[in-house]
C-alpha cells in the first residue's frame, strides 16, 4: 500500500447550512449536496450538474474552421472522392474512427478507415502510410484524435494531392498545419470556455455539423461510442463531457448497442446498475487490449458490426487479447521490481526510470502507471531494442513530465505528452543519461508525495445502500468529479483472506460493534503490509450493486495507515532518508548499534519482510528517520535486505562488519 499524504477537504462544514437550504429547495439529499458544494460546485450549477436541468450542448459551429471542415467533406461526398478517416489505437481514437465512419459511410459509398499499426507505423499520420493511402486513390484524409502535429506529413499529403481536414484535440503548437481545416478547441483562437473535449467528441460534433443537427438530437445515436471515448481518455467529467458520458450510462443501463453488450458478456459483466467503471474497467480495457496486443481494426471492426455472432466473436478475441495484455504486464511488473530491488541505491530516485530489452511498447505505459502507483514517484519505462529505446511515463500531481523531458530534448528523437503522462523515442546509449538528468532537474523542483484525497470522515455504520444512491445523484464520476472517498478511523482488522485466485484481498474489520468488508484490489497477501489486530484509517470509495434481485454496498479500499502513526512525521523522514541515501546535505542524527539491534531483534521475531512502519510504531516521531537509517545501515552491512517496496527482512551472514564501518554511518559522522 503506497504512502500517500492524507488531504480531508475542510471546506464541506462551512457549507453545512447552505446545502441543508438549497437541498430542501431543489428536493435532493442533503448529504450529496453538501459534497458537491464543498467541492467547489457554484449553488446556482448544481442543477446542471446532476442533470436536473437540460443544459444546451455546444454549438459545433463554435469550434474553428468547422464550416471549412464541412464543405471540404460535402464536396467529396458529391464529387464521388474517396475518403479515408484516419484514426488512432486507443479507445478515444477507436470510438472516434467508428463514429465518423459509421455517419460517412451512410452517405457515401467511398468511405474506408485507416487506424496505424502500434508496432509497424506508431502514432499519427506518416509519410509511408500516406504513400501507402495514396496508392489505394485516397482523395481526402479526415484525421480523428491526432494530425494537428503533422505538419510535414500533412505537407508531403498536400503534394501528392491528397486534401487533408485535421480533426483533434490535443494541444497546438505555435504552427498549425496548412491544410482544409484543423477543428481542434485547443487552437489559440478557440474562444469556447470549456475545451477539454476527446477526440470522440470532435469528431461527434463534425457529424452534428455535417447533418446540420443540433447535438441534442444527435446524441442518442451515439452516445456509448462518445462516452466510451471520453471516459477512457480520462477527460474531465464536467460541462459538455458529464452530458456525453451520462447519456452514454443511461444507454448501457436501458438498452446497450450490439458491440457493447457482447463486450459486457465476455467481461462478465453481471452486476447493475453500470457506471463509468463499467466504461473504464470493462469496455475500454479490452478495445485498448486490441491496439496493444493485437490490430486496433479488430476493435473497430467490432463497434461498426452489425452482426450478433460475429461480434460476439470479436469480442471474445478481444478479451483473449486483454488477458495476454494482462500476462505480459505481469512478466514487465515482475521484472521492473526484480531490477529495483537489485539496484537499491535507485529505490531512491526522485524519478524511477526502467529499461529492458524487448518489452512490449503497447504495455509499457500500464506498468508505468502500476509502478508509480506502488512506488509513489515519477516513472519512466523504457523498452530497448537493438540500438533504440521507446518509452512512456507516468507522474504524480505536482511534477509535470512534459517539462522534465523538454528539459532533456537534446537526447529524444520524439517525445510528446502532458503534466501525467508522456512517451519519447530516443537512442539506446542515452537512457543512463536521460535518468541522471531527468532526476537532476527533478531535485531542482519541490517533489510532491502522491495524495489522497478524502472528502470526509465516516463511521462504518454510515455505509449503507441509501448513502450509496445518494452519491449515485453525483454520477457520472471521473477526472474533474472523483467518486467520493470517505475516511473510516480506528478500524481494527480482523482478518486479510486472498481472493481471485490470490490477485485481491477481502478484508473484514471492525469497529465498535459493526463489522464491515472491504475488497483491496490487486494486492496480494504478500503485498499487504497489515496483520489482524492493527489499528488502521482506511480510504474507502462505495456503491450499490444488485444481484440477482439482492442489493448491497460495496466498499473499496483506496489507501490504507496505521492510526497511530503521524503520517506527516513518516513523510517527512521518508523525504530526510531519501536524502541522506542520496549523499545530499541535511540534518539528522546517526544511528546507533543499539537503534540496529531494536530493529534486528524486531526482524528476527517478524521472520518476514516487515514494513518500516511497524518498525516506527514504537517510536517517537522525531526519531523516524534515524531509525529508518538504522534499517539502512543493517542493509548496507548485509544483515539486512529490502524489497522493491521497501519492506525490511534478515539475511544470512557469517562475517560481521563493525557498526562503525558502515558506508552510512561513516558519512554522517564525517569521517
Amino acid at each position: 500500500m503506497p504512502r500517500k499524504q492524507w488531504l480531508l477537504n475542510k471546506n464541506l462544514a462551512a457549507h453545512r447550512q447552505a446545502a441543508a437550504a438549497l437541498a430542501q429547495e431543489l428536493e435532493l439529499p442533503a448529504f450529496a449536496t453538501m459534497l458537491a458544494l464543498g467541492r467547489g460546485m457554484a449553488e446556482d450549477e448544481l442543477p446542471g450538474f446532476l442533470g436536473l436541468e437540460d443544459e444546451p450542448l455546444v454549438n459545433p459551429y463554435d469550434l474553428p474552421d468547422m464550416d471549412d471542415a464541412v464543405q471540404r467533406i460535402e464536396l467529396a461526398i458529391a464529387r464521388g472522392e474517396h475518403i479515408t478517416v484516419f484514426g488512432d489505437y486507443d479507445a478515444d481514437g477507436v470510438t472516434a474512427t467508428a463514429l465518423l465512419t459509421m455517419y460517412l459511410q451512410s452517405r457515401s459509398e467511398h468511405v474506408t478507415w485507416h487506424i496505424p499499426d502500434r508496432q509497424a507505423e506508431g502514432y499519427g499520420l506518416t509519410m509511408s502510410t500516406i504513400d501507402k493511402l495514396h496508392e489505394q486513390g485516397t482523395q481526402l484524409i479526415v484525421t480523428v484524435d491526432n494530425g494537428v502535429s503533422a505538419i510535414r506529413e500533412i505537407t508531403h499529403a498536400k503534394a501528392l494531392g491528397i486534401d487533408t481536414v485535421i480533426t483533434d484535440h490535443h494541444q497546438c503548437g505555435d504552427e498549425l498545419p496548412v491544410c482544409c481545416a484543423v477543428v481542434n478547441p485547443h487552437r489559440h483562437d478557440c474562444d469556447l470556455l470549456f475545451k477539454d473535449y476527446t477526440g470522440v467528441a470532435v469528431a461527434f460534433l463534425l457529424v452534428c455539423a455535417l447533418e446540420g443537427s443540433e447535438p441534442e438530437e444527435l446524441l442518442p445515436n451515439y452516445a456509448e461510442l462518445v462516452a466510451l471515448g471520453t471516459i477512457a481518455d480520462v477527460a474531465p467529467l464536467l460541462g459538455d463531457n458529464r452530458i456525453f458520458a451520462r447519456a452514454g450510462i443511461e444507454m448501457l443501463n436501458d438498452n446497450p448497442g450490439l458491440p457493447f453488450a457482447a463486450l459486457l458478456r465476455v467481461a462478465n459483466a453481471q452486476r447493475k446498475p453500470y457506471g463509468t467503471s463499467a466504461f473504464s474497467f470493462m469496455l475500454a480495457p479490452r478495445i485498448n487490449a486490441a491496439g496493444r496486443m493485437g490490430l486496433a481494426n479488430e476493435a473497430l471492426e467490432l463497434l461498426l458490426c452489425l452482426d450478433e455472432s460475429r461480434a460476439e466473436t470479436l469480442a471474445q478475441k478481444l478479451d483473449v487479447y486483454n488477458q495476454d495484455r494482462q500476462l505480459v504486464e505481469q512478466e514487465i511488473f515482475a521484472q521492473a521490481t526484480a531490477w529495483l530491488e537489485a539496484n537499491p541505491a535507485q529505490q531512491h530516485d526522485r524519478v524511477l526510470v526502467f529499461a529492458g530489452e524487448g518489452w512490449h511498447e503497447g504495455v509499457v505505459g500500464i506498468v508505468a502507471a502500476r509502478l508509480m502507483e506502488r512506488c509513489g514517484k515519477p516513472v519512466l519505462m523504457i523498452t530497448l531494442n537493438g540500438e533504440q529505446a521507446k518509452g512512456s511515463g507516468r507522474s504524480i500531481p505536482g511534477f509535470h513530465l512534459f517539462h522534465a523531458l523538454q528539459n532533456s530534448a537534446h537526447l529524444m528523437q520524439k517525445f510528446g505528452g502532458h503534466e501525467l503522462a508522456a512517451g519519447f523515442s530516443l537512442p539506446a546509449c542515452e537512457v543512463n543519461r536521460l535518468r541522471e538528468e531527468i532526476n537532476a532537474y527533478a531535485a531542482k523542483q519541490t517533489m510532491p508525495f502522491p495524495a489522497q484525497h478524502v472528502d470526509c470522515k465516516l463511521k462504518p455504520a454510515h455505509l449503507t445502500t441509501d448513502l450509496a444512491d445518494e452519491l449515485a445523484l453525483l454520477e457520472p464520476f471521473g477526472q474533474g468529479n472523483p467518486q467520493p472517498v470517505f475516511a473510516l478511523p480506528k478500524m481494527v482488522l480482523l482478518a486479510a483472506t486472498p481472493v481471485g485466485e490470490g490477485k485481491h484481498l477481502r478484508l473484514t474489520l471492525e469497529q465498535s460493534g459493526t463489522k464491515i468488508t472491504v475488497m483491496a484490489f490487486r494486492t496480494t497477501i504478500e503485498d499487504f503490509a497489515f496483520a489482524a489486530g492493527d489499528v488502521l484509517d482506511l480510504a474507502v470509495t462505495l456503491e450499490a450493486n444488485e444481484f440477482r434481485g439482492q442489493r448491497d454496498v460495496s466498499l473499496i479500499l483506496k489507501n490504507a495507515k496505521f492510526s497511530l502513526l503521524p503520517n506527516d512525521a513518516l513523510l517527512q523522514a521518508q523525504r530526510t532518508v531519501e536524502q541522506m541515501l542520496r549523499r545530499e546535505p541535511v540534518q539528522v542524527a546517526c544511528p546507533t548499534r543499539e537503534d540496529g539491534a531494536v530493529i534486528f531483534r524486531l526482524l528476527k521475531a517478524a521472520q518476514k519482510p516487515v514494513a518500516i512502519e511497524r518498525i516506527l510504531l514504537q517510536a517517537q516521531p522525531e526519531d523516524f528517520a534515524k531509525l529508518w537509517l538504522a534499517a539502512e545501515v543493517l542493509r548496507e552491512l548485509g544483515l539486512a535486505a529490502s524489497d522493491a517496496q521497501g519492506r525490511y527482512s534478515l539475511v544470512p551472514c557469517s562475517e560481521k562488519t563493525p557498526w562503525e564501518q558502515a558506508a552510512l554511518v561513516r558519512f554522517l559522522l564525517g569521517v
